[in-house]
């Protein structure tokens, strides 16, 4: 090393494992790097020593992989005969849990011929696979692609290699996969499904069917009686018209840790009424971010679901759909929902009666590990002020929840008790408040509690319409008493059915310029209500450094002849991709400051000018656009005269084809 230097590393890592082969090999070790290389970082480092001393010798390879052995039994955590499950004794089966760690140390070192290793009375071999790609190369470096296996107990023989054809043969647009162990234990092979995840029908079948794959003679290597889902411990599935194949499938898998359902109903509770240990096997119902992936139950289905609730000690995830529940169903659902293990709990359609409510009030306190809420009302849900107090009023200590939503709920005047509960949630990301007809005092108690959550990054509230003409005139007034919403982290703010009064446009001035990591507003009026020049400047004149913002969204307001505030605040915003102008009253001279200003937003992909009287001065438009070089849409709505949007359209599509019109 101190003489000569080497281009790349890799020259040096051959001439070490060449050297190792050839010097060291032949005296049945493999010399000083041995003692290098006593933990996984260790050999990680030198991995590629491993492989090419693998790649130059048979023995070689034995010894790389006795020395893995010896790496691996000497840490725990990296012992991966500590997760494989033992075929004669079944009486503590492990969860076949596999870490990073596992898989970094197995993927260090293949060999071509394992004769000698998996022979051998003290040394294993074990992989873990997760991909089709690794089981494929596993068996075919074992010659093990003929080896039987039985999916059930019941069912036909059948090779491992044309199972796993069949299985990667079925087309689907799910994630249909499994995760297994294969194993050499003293020159038997063993073949486990540890994970399965089944997203459509046909692979559904694949399990609980009979298969016309080439059935075999049972092989002295193969327990007749075993199949490769005696250890399975983790399911996923949609059970939708598979529901009884499943269930028989479930009542065959005694060691079943982990069970996820998604897109169910009723058929939910046909599933779990096989689970033969549920209260040790953790249980998430449609525990996705997708709203619409709810288990859609009826007053039956609820009922029933109560009844196997409690037998999961470990409930992880709910997300239900409740809207074709009766309300005492509901109450029964709701009441029987006491697990402390809950993350998300998603609640849609849901009749919040007194007695969910106080349900709700009990169990909502104790979550400690909640990250997720979801109360959806069904369709003109009234909240009393007791209700709203027995839901919110009990909270005590703080809550790690990161995502609440709140939507569709009739409760004017009652909102104190959910925003008081918000100090509680500190760490809280997300914040929607939807559909809910809030009045004044509602809203300004929201804006007043923002100082508790000083980590949000996304706030909507979406209101009702209200009958009072002025319910929405001092709704951010009572920010300029305090900095509780100047939250540099929020990325989104969205404020839909505001009227932007002086004292709110006023206000928001202030605070938009101080949100540097703004990516995402809307402000969205009622009913093309007017702005003022004045409120106009106040709104949008205080910008004095670039913000990130990308999408912006200004409409439903009425604003003839004043945009011009707006237009050139966009020169501090160079990232901006999307605007939406739509519903703005704009003139002729509106547009004209509208044009001028696209030089400041070079970056722009789409437009909408939609529901703007631009009559003639629409044609005014074509030369600016063709000059954005980013644009790729364009909204306007047929305001100007036939002939005037066709030379329009013609004209971008002559000179810019990519648009979108």
């Amino acid at each position: 090393m101190e003489m000569v230097s080497f281009i790349h590393k890799s020259i040096q890592e051959f001439l070490a494992a060449w050297y190792i082969t050839y010097t060291c090999v032949p005296e049945g070790n493999l010399g000083v790097i041995e003692e290098h290389s006593s933990t996984l970082e260790d050999c990680k480092a030198l991995e590629n020593v491993f492989q090419f001393i693998c790649g130059l010798s048979d023995d070689g390879a034995v010894k790389v992989l006795e020395h893995l052995t010896s790496v691996r039994i000497s840490d725990p955590a990296l012992d991966l005969s500590k997760i494989i499950p033992d075929v004669k004794i079944e009486t503590d089966v492990p969860l076949c849990d596999v870490t990073d760690e596992h898989y970094r140390f197995n993927d260090l070192a293949k060999v071509k011929d394992l004769t000698q290793v998996t022979h051998s009375d003290n040394v294993h071999y074990i992989e873990i696979a997760q991909t089709f790609e690794t089981v494929y190369e596993l068996l075919e470096l074992l010659d093990c692609q003929h080896v039987p296996l039985r999916i059930t107990k019941s069912s036909e023989v059948l090779t491992v290699g044309d199972f796993l054809r069949k299985f990667q043969n079925i087309r689907c647009d799910r994630r249909c996969f499994f995760n297994c162990i294969l194993c050499f234990r003293n020159g038997l092979f063993q073949f486990y499904i540890t994970k399965l995840v089944l997203g459509c029908d046909k692979h559904v079948r694949l399990f609980t069917e009979t298969t016309d794959i080439c059935v075999l003679s049972p092989s002295e290597n193969l327990c007749p009686e075993q199949s490769c889902l005696k250890f399975l411990t983790s399911l996923q599935c949609c059970p939708r018209d598979q529901t009884k194949a499943l269930s028989g499938l479930i009542r065959n898998c005694k060691h079943l840790k982990r069970i996820k359902i998604k897109e169910s109903g009723d058929s939910v509770c046909d599933i779990l009424e096989q689970v033969v240990s549920p209260s040790k096997c953790s249980l998430e119902i449609n525990g996705v971010y997708f709203l619409s992936w709810k288990c859609d139950l009826t007053s039956a289905g609820a009922v029933k679901l109560a009844r196997l609730l409690p037998r999961f000690n470990n409930t992880i995830n709910l997300c239900l759909n409740l809207s074709d529940c009766c309300a005492a169903a509901v109450d029964t659902l709701v009441s029987s929902i006491t697990h402390k293990t809950l993350r998300r709990l998603v609640l849609s359609g849901i009749s919040l009666t007194p007695v969910a409510a106080a349900a709700l009030g009990r169990l909502l306190p104790e979550l400690s590990s909640l990250l997720r809420l979801e109360l959806t009302g069904a369709n003109g849900s009234i909240l009393q002020a007791e209700e709203m107090d027995a839901m919110f009023g009990g909270f005590n200590k703080t809550l790690p929840l990161r995502v609440l939503r709140f939507i569709r709920f009739n409760i004017s005047g009652y909102l104190a008790p959910f925003t008081k509960s918000l100090r509680f949630f500190l760490n809280l990301r997300e914040l929607y408040l939807d559909e809910l007809n809030m009045d004044e005092h509602d809203l300004c108690d929201l804006l007043k509690s923002l100082k508790f959550i000083p980590n949000l990054e996304k706030l909507r509230v979406t209101r009702k319409p209200l009958s009072h003409a002025h319910c929405c005139t001092a709704e951010l007034e009572v920010i300029t008493a305090t900095t509780s919403f100047t939250h540099k982290p929020l990325r989104t703010l969205v404020l839909r059915g505001i009227s932007l009064t002086p004292a709110v446009a006023a206000t928001l001035g202030r605070l938009l310029p101080e949100m540097l990591s703004l990516v995402t507003l809307e402000l969205t009026g009622t009913d093309g209500s007017n702005v003022p020049a004045e409120e106009m400047e106040a709104l949008f004149g205080g910008f004095n450094k670039t913000l990130p913002l990308y999408e912006l969204t200004f409409r439903c307001f009425s604003v003839s002849g004043c945009l011009a505030p707006l237009t050139k605040s966009f020169r501090f915003f160079p990232n901006l991709s999307w605007l939406c102008l739509d519903k703005l009253n704009m003139d002729e001279h509106d547009l004209c400051g509208l044009l001028e200003s696209f030089q400041f937003i070079p970056n722009l992909h789409e437009l909408s000018l939609s529901g703007n009287p631009l009559d003639h001065a629409v044609t005014s438009i074509v030369p600016h656009f063709i000059n954005l070089p980013k644009l790729c849409c364009l909204k306007i709505e047929q305001t100007g005269s036939e002939e005037d949007l066709n030379y329009v359209q013609e004209t971008i599509k002559q000179a810019k084809p990519r648009i979108i019109i």
